[in-house]
Order: C-alpha cells, then structure tokens, then sequence
C-alpha cells in the first residue's frame, strides 16, 4: 500500500505533462482538420478537472500516511522500509524529465501575453506535486530511521529537503545509497524486524 501511494503521488505531474503534449498534437492536427479543434476544446478542461481531483484525493491519502508514518510505534520488515526507499528514489529520477518539459512549456508561455496563464496555472500545479511527494517522503524518512537506516538528523534533513525543487532528487539517492549501505552492514537477515538502535548505540 506505501509503495502505491509513493508511486501514484508521483503520477501527478506526468498526467499534467501528457495533457498538455496531448493539446498541443491536437492543435497541431486542428490546422488540416478543424473538426478535431472542437474535440481539443472540449476535451481538455474535464480532463484537467478529473486529473487534479484525481491528485486532491491522493493528497488526502499522502497526509493520511504521513501522519499514521510520523505516529505509528510499530516497526517494519527491513526489506520492506528498504523497498519504499528504493521506490520513492525511482520515482523521484522518473519524474525529472516531466519537470523539465513543464518547466519548458511554461518559460515558452512567457513570451506571449495571451499564455502567460498557463505559466501561473504550471506553477502551481508543480507546488502542488513537490509539497504532495514531500509529505510522502517524510513519512519515508521517519521509517529509515526507525529501523536505523538513517540517523535522528538525517532523517530531519532529508524530510525537509524532499520539498525543495532538485534537491528532492538528490536526497532520495542519497537516502537510498545511505539505506543500501546499512542493510549491508546489519547482521540480522533483512526479514527480520526492524532494529530502531542500530546507529544510535553505536
């Protein structure tokens, strides 16, 4: 259910980018048939609508995880908290190009008055997409430490860099190769429950 909802938090921004890829070849196409102008207009605000109410149900999810993450007393396979890491790590590099193709789109927008909208309307929906995957990577984070992944301080760092533009990316490797690394070095098999002192006793 975690690794779901990591991944689907992330789906945001690339069904905005499909979206728009989508218009402009609609657009394009309307030049030599304007009967598929027509479908474009109609099609593109009720698409957008079912997308963001979509993601507005799943921002709801993210904070509902966040918050059984940041409360929760139990502790979790290893594998399992590894695993999520691995997943969010994945899904953060996937999402690096529909960033920049949105980031393009909207600097493109710019330059003319008539769509200078779009570019606010991007901005905003990025803001949305960084704050969701944010409080999913917090939740994350709060896990690696309980099973010793990641100290009490890094875990403060990462949580806080997962909702910075770039750096989000850069922490999730980095949490990932940090994880990878102290799964290596504990002695109990990676099915065992999580051991929350690894670090901190040592």
């Amino acid at each position: 259910m975690r690794k779901t909802i990591i991944i689907l938090d992330s789906f945001l921004v690339i069904l905005i980018f499909l979206l728009l890829a989508s218009v402009f070849v609609l657009t394009g196409l309307g030049a030599r048939y304007p009967e598929i102008n027509r479908f474009a207009s109609w099609y593109f605000f009720p698409t957008l609508f079912v997308i963001l109410a979509f993601h507005a149900v799943m921002f709801i999810v993210t904070v509902i995880f966040m918050v059984i993450g940041l409360t929760s007393t139990n502790d979790r396979p290893l594998i399992k908290v590894y695993r999520l890491a691995r997943t969010q790590m994945i899904m953060r590099i996937v999402q690096v190009p529909f960033y920049v193709a949105i980031f393009i789109i909207g600097f493109l927008c710019l330059l003319t008055i008539f769509t200078f909208a779009v570019t606010f309307v991007l901005a905003i929906i990025d803001a949305i997409c960084i704050v969701t995957t944010g409080m999913c990577s917090v939740a994350v984070y709060r896990e690696m430490r309980k099973c010793g992944l990641i100290t009490p301080k890094e875990q403060t760092v990462y949580s806080i860099l997962g909702f910075i533009y770039c750096a989000d990316v850069v922490v999730a490797i980095i949490a990932f190769v940090s994880a990878r690394k102290a799964k290596r070095q504990l002695k109990t098999p990676v099915l065992d429950v999580c051991q929350t002192q690894v670090f901190l006793d040592q």
